[in-house]
This record gives structure tokens, C-alpha cells and sequence, in this order.
């Protein structure tokens, strides 16, 4: 199968899944990650059937938290929990702050569609998180339905490989 045939099966398998729960179970193993390593850290606004994180805000105080903003390319933007947020573009919400680079931030937690066997990231295609993190040197964790981890997917060299995983 192509990484486009099992993109589109997993998204259409992936309604069936509770992610109220996963994202419970989510936040949970992502709370015990030593926060004091990183300063500056990328999360994301989650779509319908995905896993959310974004509670993780409200709950670590001491770094600082930026969703990301798609233009001609990904940049990120600081986040507070009381910020408004404004439909960008493929309908997600996102800041309307200042814009940094990837590079500004020690950590990134990545939505992933599925995961390979070797940790490599299959997103939705747009190929966004891709570029922004080409040259990324801080910490690529990737967050997805443990269904959907370690498949044998045959990925390409421009895709991401992750550093950690939460898969729940």
C-alpha cells in the first residue's frame, strides 16, 4: 500500500476509537516528562479524532507553550489557555500572536496519522511539519493512537523521524 492508502485507512478506522480516553491516558504519560529541560515547547490544536494534549497548558506553568500557524510554511505562536483563537488554515484554530520558527523551540509534540516501525511520522500529506522540522535539533515527540505505531510503512527520507513517542 501507498503511504496515501494507509493514511486514508487509518483516518476512516480511527472514528471508531475513543480518544477521550487516549487523550486522558495521553496526558497522563506526558506529565511525566522532566519539564525543567525545556523552556519553549510546540504543541498543537487537535482535529476531530485525534488525540488532545492541549489541557497541558493549563497544568505546566513553567514553560512556555506555542501552537503552530500555517502559512506558506509551519511557524508557531505563543499560547495561553485564555487566548482567543482564529480558524487558520485546514479550519484549525490558532493564535493570533507573533510568529517564531520552529528552531526557537526546545520540544515539539507532533500529531501523527500512523508511525512507522523505524519512528518516522506519516502526517496528513501537506508535508508542514515536515519542512519545519528538516533541521529541528530540539526534542520531536510524537503523540499518536497506539493502534497506529511501529507499522511497517515504507516512508520516505524527507519524513520526520521522532525522538519519543506517546502512543496510548
Amino acid at each position: 500500500m501507498t503511504k496515501s492508502e494507509i493514511r486514508k485507512e487509518i483516518l476512516t478506522y480511527r472514528k471508531q476509537l475513543d480518544f477521550r480516553e487516549k487523550s486522558k491516558r495521553a496526558l497522563n504519560l506526558i506529565l511525566r516528562l522532566d519539564f525543567r529541560l525545556y523552556r519553549k515547547i510546540g504543541i498543537y490544536y487537535p482535529l476531530p479524532y485525534e488525540i488532545d494534549i492541549l489541557p497541558i497548558v493549563s497544568i505546566v506553568r513553567q514553560c512556555e507553550f506555542y501552537l503552530p500557524v500555517t502559512k506558506e510554511k509551519l511557524y508557531f505562536s505563543k499560547y495561553e489557555p485564555q487566548d482567543e483563537l482564529v480558524k487558520g488554515s485546514f479550519h484549525l484554530l490558532e493564535p493570533k500572536g507573533d510568529l517564531i520558527s520552529s528552531s526557537e523551540l526546545d520540544c515539539i509534540f507532533i500529531p501523527c496519522v500512523a508511525i512507522s516501525e523505524d519512528n518516522k511520522r506519516l502526517g496528513y500529506g501537506k508535508g508542514y511539519y515536515d519542512e519545519a522540522l528538516r533541521n529541528f535539533t530540539g526534542v520531536k515527540i510524537g503523540v499518536c493512537a497506539r493502534e497506529f505505531c511501529h507499522l511497517k510503512i515504507a516512508m520516505e527520507s524527507h519524513d520526520i523521524t521522532l525522538d519519543q513517542i506517546i502512543k496510548v
